[in-house]
């Protein structure tokens, strides 16, 4: 399941296609909760509206999509095989799929920002870390390191 950042992510993008396209029919939350049904069409609008202002990797959102939903997919297949198993899921495979989805939207991310640099007039241009960045970064950095220390007592 994606994690509350992720679902954070995809809700403020989702609302910012809704508001640039005016499509009533798009539910944000609702895109965001079940985002790995919705993946896909994001990244596939991102795609089309960075390459109107010459994205050059326009391949790489693609293959943004596929990282995000490939890694959640393969996270539930290990936690199927591993709830059927006594033994625990190999440490290395946990390793190769936790940092994809972040990779992804990295990928989607670098062009949305090229996306708004040219579409948004007044697009602020931020030149170093916030606070609440900060924050967050030293948050998930100790989580991450009690869940690896709690995943190794266990």
């Amino acid at each position: 399941m994606p994690d509350v950042y992720q679902i954070y992510w995809f809700y403020k993008n989702w609302a910012a296609v809704k508001k640039a396209k005016g499509i009533k029919r798009i539910y944000p939350f609702w895109r965001a909760l079940f985002v790995v049904l919705f993946c896909w069409s994001l990244f596939k609008r991102i795609r089309h509206d960075a390459g109107k202002y010459g994205y050059k990797h326009q391949r790489s959102v693609h293959i943004g999509a596929f990282l995000f939903i490939g890694s959640y997919v393969g996270l539930w297949i290990l936690d199927v095989l591993t709830s059927i198993s006594p033994l625990p899921p190999p440490t290395f495979l946990l390793l190769i799929f936790l940092p994809l989805p972040i990779i992804a939207l990295l990928i989607a991310q670098r062009a949305i920002t090229l996306h708004n640099k040219h579409a948004i007039a007044d697009y602020p241009k931020r030149k170093k870390l916030t606070n609440g960045d900060v924050v967050c970064i030293v948050v998930v950095c100790i989580w991450c390191a009690v869940s690896i220390c709690v995943y190794k007592i266990a």
